[in-house]
Parts: structure tokens; C-alpha cells; sequence
């Protein structure tokens, strides 16, 4: 990873599915942390073409199925957390069997 100026980053998109009373669906909360973080498109346009699909796909089970996983996007962006490393320490490590 430190060879690779590799960024960590970590989510419980678990715990923010429960929360939102989505159960252990963590799909969304994956493709908006995706979304976001890869570049793919600009984050903030591909955040709103995945809610717009989230309406497109949940829309006829009701309003607040739509809420919720618009909510678990928002929610998903809030909660990512960077993990830092020494990097130089990283790279210098040694090989342990």
C-alpha cells in the first residue's frame, strides 16, 4: 500500500443500513462510497444519477422505501473515514514470518 501511495479508507455501511432501517441492504451505501471516491464521474453528478436510479427502481414500493435509500447515499458520504498511515514507516517495514 505505502509503495503505491495507496489511500485506506473504511465504512460500517452495516450500522448506517440498520440505522435507516434498511437491515443488512448496504448496496447503495457501497455504490455511493464507490462513486464517490473513484472518479469515475464527478461525485456530486454521480451521486445524483444513483438517486435518481434508486427512485427509478424503488419508486412503485413507496415513498419511504425511496427516502430511506436516498438517506443511506447522504449518509454513506458523511460517514467515510480516511484511515492515515506513516507511509515512509510503511515502506521501510520488514518482512516477518
Amino acid at each position: 500500500m505505502a509503495e503505491k501511495n495507496i489511500k485506506f479508507y473504511n465504512i460500517d455501511a452495516t450500522k448506517i443500513a440498520q440505522r435507516l432501517g434498511l437491515g443488512k441492504r448496504i448496496n447503495n451505501i457501497m455504490q455511493a462510497v464507490f462513486y464517490h471516491l473513484s472518479g469515475v464521474l464527478p461525485s456530486e453528478k454521480a451521486l445524483e444519477l444513483l438517486k435518481q436510479d434508486i427512485v427509478h427502481l424503488y419508486g412503485a414500493k413507496g415513498e419511504h422505501i425511496v427516502k430511506m435509500n436516498i438517506d443511506a447515499v447522504e449518509s454513506a458520504i458523511e460517514n467515510i473515514i480516511e484511515i492515515n498511515y506513516d507511509q515512509e514507516q510503511w515502506k521501510n517495514l520488514e518482512d516477518i514470518e
